[in-house]
C-alpha cells in the first residue's frame, strides 16, 4: 500500500459530497479518484487494486498495488504513481521476490563446511 495526495476528486457521488477542504475525510470507504491511477514498481507495471481517500485522514489517499510477479528483489525498488500526463516523486520501497531463485553460498563458505566434516 502506498500513501498519496493530490489524486483529486473522487466518486460515488456520496464521496464527493464528504469532501471539505482541510476536514478529515468521513465520506465512504469504498471511493475512487475520477482519473484513473497507475503505477510502475521495480521497472514493470503494478496493478493498482484500488485507489481512494483515506476515512479519518485529511487528503491522504490508499493506492493498492500488487506488483509484477517477475519483479525481482531489491531493497531499494523505485516506486511511482500515475494520473493522466502526471506522474509522482519516486519513492523507494524493500521488494522480496518469494519465488526468485536461491543464491549458492560463496566458494570460501564451502570449504569451511568440508574441512569440518572431514574426521581428524
Amino acid at each position: 500500500m502506498i500513501y498519496a495526495t493530490g489524486l483529486g476528486l473522487v466518486s460515488p457521488q456520496e464521496a464527493k459530497n464528504a469532501l471539505i477542504d482541510g476536514a478529515i475525510y468521513q465520506g465512504p470507504p469504498n471511493n475512487d479518484p475520477e482519473s484513473q491511477v497507475s503505477a510502475l514498481a521495480g521497472g514493470s507495471t503494478a496493478n493498482v487494486l484500488a485507489a481512494g481517500l483515506k476515512v479519518g485522514a485529511i487528503g491522504i489517499y490508499e493506492v493498492v498495488l500488487e506488483l509484477n510477479s517477475s519483479i525481482s528483489t531489491n531493497p531499494l525498488a523505485q516506486v511511482t504513481i500515475s494520473q493522466s500526463i502526471y506522474s509522482s516523486n519516486i519513492v523507494t520501497i524493500a521488494v522480496v521476490n518469494p519465488t526468485a531463485p536461491t543464491v549458492a553460498a560463496p566458494a570460501a563458505a564451502a570449504k569451511m563446511t568440508s574441512k569440518r566434516n572431514k574426521p581428524h
